[in-house]
C-alpha cells in the first residue's frame, strides 16, 4: 500500500524524466494518483514487469534454388526480407526515449562500445553483452602435414561470431513469419 504522499515523494526523488519514462513504458501509474491521501495499491514489482512489445512478423520470400542433396532438381526455400537498416542515431533516439539518459550520453556510450569491442576481440577475448549475447572471433585455416609447415597465410575467413543470450534465443523461438508480397 502506498499513499499519495509517499508516491509523490518517490516521484520528486526521481524527477520529471522518470515520470515520463514510467508513463511511456506502462501507460499509467499502478493506481489512480489523482486523489490525495487515498490509499494506493499496486502489485509488488509492478515497475519491474517487462514491457510488452508489439509482435511484428518477420517477412520472408520464396527463392528457387538447386537442392544441395540432389543437384539435378530445384526446390523453393524461404529467405528473410531485409526491411532496411536502423541507423546508430535512430537507435540512440529510441534509447533516449525509454531511459533517463540524454542523447549525448547514449551517443557517447554507443561510440565507446563500438570503439572498445574490436580491441578485446583482437586480444582473443569473448565479449558478453548480458542477455543480448556474446561476440567472439573465429577463423578457418588450411590443414598441413606437420606444425613446421604451418604459417599464418594458411589462416582465412576471419569473422565475428555472435551467440544470442538465453532471452534473445527465447525471443527468436517466438518469432512469427509472414510471406512478403
Amino acid at each position: 500500500m502506498h499513499t499519495y504522499a509517499s508516491l509523490t515523494a518517490h516521484l520528486r526523488r526521481f524527477g520529471r524524466r522518470r515520470v515520463q519514462i514510467l508513463l511511456r513504458t506502462y501507460g499509467s501509474f499502478p493506481a489512480d494518483v489523482s486523489r490525495k491521501n487515498q490509499s494506493l495499491t499496486h502489485s509488488p514489482g509492478h515497475y519491474n514487469q517487462p514491457r510488452e512489445h508489439k509482435q511484428n512478423k518477420m517477412k520472408y520470400r520464396l527463392i528457387e534454388r538447386v537442392n544441395p542433396q540432389d543437384r539435378t532438381q530445384k526446390k523453393w526455400y524461404a529467405s528473410p526480407v531485409n526491411e532496411g537498416k536502423i541507423s546508430k542515431a535512430d537507435l540512440g533516439k529510441e534509447i533516449v526515449g525509454i531511459s533517463s539518459l540524454s542523447r549525448g550520453d547514449v551517443s557517447n556510450a554507443i561510440e565507446n562500445l563500438i570503439d572498445t569491442m574490436p580491441k578485446y576481440l583482437l586480444m582473443g577475448k569473448s565479449i558478453s553483452l548480458g542477455e543480448f549475447g556474446t561476440l567472439r572471433i573465429s577463423f578457418s585455416s588450411e590443414g598441413v602435414e606437420s606444425p613446421e609447415q604451418f604459417n599464418t597465410n594458411k589462416i582465412s575467413r576471419v569473422k565475428v561470431v555472435f551467440t544470442p543470450g538465453v532471452e534473445f534465443k527465447a525471443a527468436l523461438d517466438r518469432i512469427k513469419f509472414e510471406k512478403s508480397e
